[in-house]
């Protein structure tokens, strides 16, 4: 599953107030459900999400000779990248002379992750789960020194001067990285992640049904809730968390780095109805019979976004996902769908219908400890 992601960061960029990263990330989410049997209760939710962000806000902390720190928060309003070098000695990391104060600005870099789909009643955070697998972020530091004109300097407050004049530092400056006498990676992997309201399957899911029916929804209004499917999530990184004092940024909210989609469904649900039931067996024991013993082609979903076996409705209905009935047996390999499947669904469905509260592990064995993507969550 490869999950696209535009979000970049200049290390060689013009920093007007700031050297910033601009991330423009869009979601487009178009849900269809279309299964093959027809429903009287299925679901169809059209989400549309774009979202256009700024990924950096810059942040500018003044530090005078004596070392007094204010911290002040600004957004640039130029973004133009150059890449000119000063002619005057390039500043060097010392204690700047009187009159010399220290400007810092930031730049961020985010991969999203690359897994995709969870099961709804997923209580355990995408972190704890392996959610997050391969996403990265990057914080860059920058440090200037700039006397009392906003001018760039060194540390003995000598001028720096490029083919176009003086740098300067601020709303309307054109220094670049190149004129900062300090440039810091830190690593911000860990401390990147959805907000806490949002950051875990079972939340996403929910949060859609108290938006219909209110906090306190009923068993009822649960089932008759519609659900996306598809959410495109936004990952934050949380400076609080970060243990670097440089990487304490801004006055320590979430700084919003770009979004990642996700798709959730309810466990054994083919038709993606949001319950399962005795269709959602027939249909798996279709798509079985039809596609790995008569061998034919057959879509899952008319979306592609949900169709194929790195979709949702796969990993839906592929509740017998080990090579056994126990949550250390082997994942089989490759994953598939067989008549065991339909038949679990099925049995989930008349224990339930029956009044019994059984789970997925009463019936196969495991349920969460599933590890699609390569990891071992156990």
């Amino acid at each position: 599953v490869t999950t696209d992601s535009n979000v970049t960061t200049d290390s060689n960029v013009t920093t007007d107030s700031n050297v910033t990263t601009d991330s423009n990330v869009t979601t487009d989410s178009n849900v269809t459900t279309d299964s093959n049997v027809t429903t009287d209760s299925n679901v169809t939710t059209d989400s549309n999400v774009t979202t256009d962000s700024n990924v950096t806000t810059d942040s500018n902390v003044t530090t005078d000779s004596d070392v007094t720190t204010d911290s002040n928060v600004t957004t640039p309003t130029d973004t133009t990248p150059t890449d000119t070098t000063p002619t005057e000695t390039t500043p060097t990391d010392t204690t700047p002379v009187s009159g010399v104060k220290v400007v810092t600005s930031y730049s961020v870099a985010f991969e999203p992750p690359t897994r995709i789909n969870y099961w709804s009643h997923d209580k355990r955070s995408f972190e704890e789960s392996g959610g997050l697998k391969d996403l990265a972020a990057k914080l860059t530091i920058y440090k200037f020194y700039v006397n009392d004109k906003n001018e760039v300097c060194d540390a003995d407050g000598n001028v720096l001067r490029g083919p176009n004049g003086i740098y300067t530092f601020g709303e309307n400056g054109n220094a670049t990285a190149a004129q900062a006498f300090q440039v810091k990676e830190i690593d911000i992997t860990n401390e990147t992640h959805p907000l806490i309201t949002e950051d875990s399957p079972y939340k996403v899911w929910t949060n859609e049904i108290k938006a219909q029916f209110g906090e306190n929804y009923t068993p009822q209004e649960e089932l008759r809730a519609k659900h996306a499917n598809k959410y495109p999530m936004k990952a934050y990184y949380h400076p609080n968390e970060q243990s670097d004092p440089d990487g304490l940024i801004g006055d320590g909210e979430p700084v919003y780095l770009g979004d990642f989609k996700i798709y959730i469904g309810v466990k054994g649900d083919y038709d993606l109805d949001n319950v399962v039931n005795v269709r959602d067996a027939q249909n798996t024991l279709i798509y079985y019979t039809e596609h790995y013993v008569s061998g034919k082609e057959w879509k899952l979903n008319d979306d592609p976004e949900l169709d194929g076996e790195d979709g949702l409705i796969f990993y839906l209905i592929n509740v017998n996902y080990r090579n056994g009935d126990k949550p250390t047996d082997p994942l089989d390999d490759p994953q598939k769908v067989s008549a065991k499947d339909a038949q679990s669904i099925l049995i989930y469905y008349t224990e339930h219908f029956a009044g019994n509260e059984m789970e997925w592990e009463d019936i196969v064995g495991y349920d969460l400890l599933d590890s699609f993507y390569g990891d071992n969550y156990q």
